[in-house]
């Protein structure tokens, strides 16, 4: 879950056109590098690094997804209207 947490943190939001993290740090956040295949001598180390990066892939693809099923549902329900210049329109301000 932290993995999860970091991930979502730093990823850019449409919203709030940043990072959570840039949001609160006011920076952005410290890049995680990726393993280097063969960087260690230390084989559960590499081991450990190596499923980081596959769990982390993965967290991405998924966060992705469900970013983009977001978007297409609430893309479904706007529409584009196009108006005159000197039309009357009804604006509606919520609070």
């Amino acid at each position: 879950l932290p993995w999860a947490e970091l991930f979502y943190n730093t990823s850019h939001h449409t919203t709030i056109q940043m990072t959570p993290f840039k949001a609160v740090y006011g920076r952005d956040p410290p890049t995680l590098l990726r393993y280097e295949n063969g960087a260690t001598n230390n084989a559960d180390l590499e081991a450990r690094l190596l499923e980081r990066d596959a769990m982390l892939e993965l967290l991405r693809e998924h966060i992705h997804k469900a970013q983009q099923l977001v978007k297409q549902r609430v893309d479904g329900h706007r529409r584009e209207v196009e108006f005159d210049v000197g039309e009357k329109v009804f604006l509606k301000i919520r609070p």
